[in-house]
């Protein structure tokens, strides 16, 4: 990220979920996500279908210098819409739209533009404003939570939460919550 100076669109990468083994499983999960981004708060200007999921771009008016604004807008879309947390960091390369997805070797799946609107172009206080944060102002409103493994909801409070996440430490949580 060090190398970064200006950015000159945000992204998002949304994948589709995984069963245990590690395979992508959900056949309606497309179908799905395209009916659910048609409600969220701004359209973006080009969304790419990865392969397993797909990449939201908003192109910006002008480069942004302001790096930590831009995080912050990539955090929200993160938190708002289930994305992949690894690909946060402002140096992120997205795969590239006409080149195969290889994340499964014996299933190479084609990439693509579902659409680009290079006119539509945001600042980045515009989406800021526009997109509410996720965050509960509340902290006794309890956060409903899908486990991806099997579907089912269930509500925990954020303060239990951060409680667990103190109580496991750093390393131990993803250990502990497979034997939950």
């Amino acid at each position: 990220d060090a190398d970064v100076d200006r950015l000159v669109a945000l992204w998002i990468d949304i994948d589709a979920p995984k069963n245990k083994l590690g395979q992508y499983y959900d056949e309606n999960w497309k179908a799905r996500t395209c009916q659910r981004l048609e409600h969220i708060p701004v359209q973006p200007s080009a969304r790419v279908d990865s392969g397993h999921g797909y990449h939201l771009y908003y192109f910006l008016k002008e480069p942004l210098l302001d790096l930590a604004k831009g995080k912050t807008f990539i955090e929200r879309l993160i938190r708002s819409l289930g994305g992949d947390p690894q690909t946060r960091n402002v140096s992120r390369i997205l795969r590239l739209p006409g080149h195969p997805n290889v994340k499964q070797p014996d299933k190479p799946i084609a990439t693509s533009v579902d659409f680009c609107r290079p006119e539509v172009r945001f600042t980045v206080d515009y989406l800021l404003d526009a997109w509410p944060d996720p965050k509960p102002d509340n902290k006794d409103e309890p956060v409903e939570e899908t486990t991806p493994r099997a579907g089912k909801k269930r509500s925990l409070l954020p303060q239990d939460r951060d409680r667990i996440l103190e109580v496991w430490g750093p390393g131990k949580r993803h250990a502990i919550a497979l034997g939950i």
